[in-house]
């Protein structure tokens, strides 16, 4: 199978190539101001550099969020389009579960991304057997809230980890955090992997199925909402 991953969930836009659930191609663009400017560009990129066409491509993936408003809904109409006009599926995964997919520990993993307003997307993961077993789902949280959650040794992995002298407080000798080496920086590898899984068994969706996965509501139809009331 030939699948094509996207994620465009933070300020890099991450773009890998499967071929027979291998890695072969991947590209990351760091710092993007608006991913809709370089995302088609990159995916013929990968695609050329894979000597590929767009038809050829069986599959896609896309991370859904929780993340960037702006970019989810870029990744995801942009895959949308893709997959509408070769008539292919999608399998669209979480952000969280596959920041937690790309690191392998013993321990409790809290996947961790700044939400802004002083809140934290959280889910909280485990290995059992070698499969990754979620034990808190998606959800917007304040650390402190967060930290009472955690009962045992946690790894702490995202860009949330900006609350890392916060979390080393109220946690102590409970908390870790990954080591930038060991993480997997492009997360369209590990959507791209969780994606493979998830095709075989055969659960994925159409273009016209998939939608963002926000969490909480954007601050314009925050604002909208007070205007109405």
């Amino acid at each position: 199978m030939k699948l094509l991953s996207i994620d465009t969930s933070t300020k890099n836009c991450n773009i890998a190539l499967f071929i027979d659930g291998e890695v072969k191609l991947a590209i990351t663009k760091k710092n993007v101001a608006t991913h809709s400017k370089v995302i088609l560009g990159l995916i013929d990129e990968i695609l050329k550099k894979g000597e590929i066409k767009i038809k050829d491509i069986d599959a896609f993936a896309v991370g859904k969020g929780p993340g960037s408003f702006t970019g989810i809904r870029i990744g995801i109409s942009t895959v949308k389009g893709l997959a509408f006009n070769t008539n292919k599926k999608i399998a669209d995964v979480s952000t969280l579960e596959a920041l937690a997919y790309s690191y392998n520990t013993n321990k409790l993993i809290a996947t961790i991304v700044d939400a802004r307003k002083n809140e934290l997307y959280f889910a909280l993961y485990k290995y059992e057997n070698d499969k990754l077993k979620k034990i808190e789902p998606e959800q917007v949280i304040s650390c402190e809230d967060m930290c009472k959650k955690i009962e045992n040794e946690c790894v702490f992995i995202g860009t949330g980890i900006v609350y890392k002298d916060l979390i080393k407080t109220i946690l102590g000798k409970k908390a870790f955090f990954a080591k930038d080496n060991l993480v997997e920086t492009n997360l369209a590898i590990p959507i791209g992997r969780i994606a493979i899984k998830m095709f075989q068994q055969e659960n994925f969706k159409n273009s016209d199925t998939i939608l963002p996965f926000y969490i909480r509501k954007s601050d314009a139809e925050i604002n909208l909402r007070n205007l109405c009331t």
